[in-house]
């Protein structure tokens, strides 16, 4: 599985608001294709780049997540294309970081018998 992390920029390059009127839209398609998102929108990271030799970029940008199975690379380069255009934007930052899900599992009558390079991080919990 992957954590797909999406990096959108709340204003544009002349300072306006460009996500207000766009977020309903790119919310809706992810969570129509992937069956739900989580969105950071209330605190925004300060995103810094270098331009050239002397000038250093920043935008305001809040994270939007979506899970999924598999990462259907060319779906996503696309997707951000359609992101860059609908935004305004030279480039939008999407990343895929692999992932695992913690799963209660039944504890074993007796706790020695964990293997002790399996002990769990708390009673009844491992990775899946």
């Amino acid at each position: 599985m992957h954590l797909i992390q999406i990096l959108l920029p709340l204003f544009g390059n002349e300072g306006e608001d460009i996500l207000r009127e766009s977020y309903p839209r790119i919310r809706d398609e992810l969570v129509a294709r992937f069956g739900g998102l989580t969105a950071f929108l209330q605190s925004p990271a300060e995103g810094l780049w270098k331009e050239g030799d002397c000038g250093i970029g920043r935008d305001d940008i809040v994270m939007v997540e979506v899970m999924v199975e598999s990462l259907e690379p060319a779906w996503w380069e696309e997707y951000r294309e359609i992101l860059q255009k609908l935004l305004g934007q030279e480039s939008i930052v999407i990343r895929a970081v692999p992932w695992s899900v913690f799963r209660r599992r039944p504890e074993p009558a007796n706790p020695q018998a964990w293997p002790s390079t399996a002990q769990p991080l708390a009673p009844g919990v491992a990775f899946s």
